[in-house]
């Protein structure tokens, strides 16, 4: 399947996964159901529910990200009016002067009116467009750095945030290891529910643990891996990690019919760096 982008950014989505993700998506069973617990934007429940429309996909839409979806028009509109405020940016390779305080109160002034309007600012969008990015949530301090002008010229895909996911279970919860309550819209399971039938499989993208807790209002990673480890030892599941992590995986997964898959990354951003990232996954039947 071919890589695409979520209609409004986010922190470290897996777009580029596609190919793996698609690919193991044609793996599994029939009555198989994918919870992507740590979903943000929802792109692997996006290639899961493209490559097999049959399955029940769950997305822990945690971060709220389809609150964002459906205010997409107003940050569209928002992202209009900077750019005829602010100008044109200049090219990515050439180098960027910070705003200035006169066009800092500008932007300011046109955050506060919207959120009057309509009680709502995308800041998560807003931190790309002056690269501010990544926020931490629920200490947003959008105004206090350096800001660079890089509202994009090319409009936000309204209709796309439209459609976004609408195919699949839309769900809020903590995770919390095998008996995490995972509600829907009619009905509440747990993990360790499917421990006898298999018929599963957990995607566990947590960002704890190869970033850091504080930016996501969790101070205890180990608690969260632990949680992950026993979910892990006893059902299906897929497990992004950072290659300097992927070490005591293995360690924890070793003996398991586990596969291991690797891929180098390009940051996006005023940095231009690489990392490389891991995949561990282990399929219904493989266990």
């Amino acid at each position: 399947m071919k890589k695409i982008k979520p209609p409004l950014p986010f922190v470290g989505h897996k777009g580029h996964w596609a190919s793996e993700l698609t690919e193991i998506a044609l793996k599994l069973p029939k009555n198989c159901t994918v919870i992507d617990v740590f979903g943000g934007s929802g792109i692997c429940s996006y290639y899961i529910k493209q490559a097999r429309p049959d399955l029940t996909v769950v997305w822990n839409d945690y971060d709220n990200y389809a609150e964002r979806l459906d205010h997409a028009e107003d940050t569209e509109r928002l992202r209009q009016r900077l750019l005829g405020l602010l100008g044109v940016p200049v090219r990515k390779d050439t180098f960027i002067p910070p705003l200035n305080d006169e066009q800092r109160a500008v932007v300011l002034n046109e955050c506060k009116r919207l959120e009057a309007q309509t009680g709502f600012i995308d800041y998560q969008t807003l931190s790309r467009w002056f690269y501010l990015y990544p926020l931490k949530a629920g200490k947003v301090r959008l105004f206090s750095g350096k800001m660079h002008n890089r509202v994009p010229v090319v409009p936000i895909r309204v209709d796309a945030c439209r459609s976004w996911l609408r195919e699949v279970y839309r769900t809020c919860f903590c995770f919390s290891g095998l008996d995490t309550a995972i509600p829907g819209d009619c009905f509440v399971i747990h993990p360790r529910d499917f421990i006898r039938s298999q018929d599963v499989l957990f995607i566990f993208d947590p960002p704890y643990l190869g970033t850091g807790c504080n930016d996501y209002g969790n101070k205890d990673a180990l608690k969260i891996l632990q949680s992950i480890v026993e979910c892990c030892a006893c059902l299906p599941f897929l497990l992004f990690g950072d290659v300097s992590i992927s070490f005591w995986y293995e360690v924890l997964f070793r003996g398991d019919p586990v596969t291991k898959y690797t891929k180098d990354i390009n940051n996006i951003g005023m940095n231009h760096t690489k990392r490389t990232e891991v995949l561990f996954a282990r399929l219904p039947g493989e266990g």
